[in-house]
């Protein structure tokens, strides 16, 4: 991956290779020493090639949330998109991706997603009954039907750990791949956003596992009626070579111990590889 940006002393294009991004480099035009900007500071530069840097997701969802992006739609994210698609002259940058879950960047396709979301909305407004339409024929809720929820704002992201280029595989079921502390703040749930490969197939699961810092529950304990720490899994089940990602959310109660624990277990019979995570916590 190649990363392309300004050069903050004279704003010239340069482009250097993502694995040297904070390295120091020196401007060919001006010839002044300095560092590239990061995702973080200049939500313009962009990766060329079709992936962006964990990194760069990682600022893009302390942007915009979790949530996708859709009007209507309160699903968490599972992919970025981009606003612009690559074939319509927009580039992978922080500006240009938004989260969304995968049915709607499956439906939304190679179009602009302004153009887009603009369509969904017209078909949201022509569906709708006008105040002379006879409404009378229209299917009632119950009452006991909730309201729909409204959007969660995440002010706070706190990323734990993460890893690109990997290959953490399960070497003893109770073996944990990935372990972290971190400050419990304003954290309410703990993600673990990974992407993943299998040479064969096989059934697989990934747990997310959390407990309070000095309270260790052993986790040799898990999935027996014995643990008694928190934890959140996902499935994979895959019958030839494969790939994918996925994302594991773990709800925290309050606790007043001031620190947790998090680790990630990975189950399963085969050649299960995690290549890319990231492990955060969010408000």
């Amino acid at each position: 991956m190649t990363w392309h940006y300004n050069c903050p002393e004279c704003g010239s294009p340069m482009s250097v290779d993502w694995t040297r991004h904070k390295e120091e480099t020196v401007c060919r035009k001006c010839r002044r020493r300095h560092y590239p900007p990061t995702p973080d500071e200049d939500h313009c530069a962009y990766i060329s090639g079709q992936k962006w840097p964990p990194e760069m997701e990682q600022v893009v969802i302390s942007r915009r949330g979790t949530i996708c992006v859709v009007p209507g739609c309160f699903a968490t994210y599972d992919t970025l998109i981009l606003r612009k698609p690559i074939s319509l002259g927009g580039r992978i940058s922080v500006d240009n991706l938004l989260p969304a879950c995968f049915r709607h960047s499956r439906e939304r396709g190679e179009r602009d997603y302004d153009e887009w979301a603009r369509e969904l909305a017209e078909q949201s407004a022509t569906s709708m009954p006008k105040e002379s339409e006879d409404v009378s024929s229209l299917p009632k809720l119950p009452p006991w039907s909730a309201p729909e929820p409204t959007p969660e704002v995440v002010s706070c992201v706190q990323t734990i750990a993460s890893g690109c280029h990997l290959n953490l595989r399960s070497v003893q079921p109770d073996k944990p791949v990935v372990v972290a502390p971190f400050l419990r703040g304003p954290v309410r749930r703990v993600v673990f956003d990974f992407e993943w490969e299998v040479l064969g197939g096989g059934d697989f699961e990934v747990a997310l596992v959390a407990w309070p810092r000095g309270e260790e529950p052993g986790l040799e304990k898990y999935g027996s009626e014995d643990w008694d720490g928190l934890a959140a899994k996902k499935e994979i089940q895959v019958e030839r070579d494969a790939r994918g990602d996925g994302c594991v959310v773990l709800e925290l109660p309050v606790s007043p111990a001031g620190r947790w624990k998090a680790a990630v277990l990975l189950r399963g019979s085969g050649d299960f590889r995690i290549k890319e995570f990231v492990l955060a916590g969010i408000d």
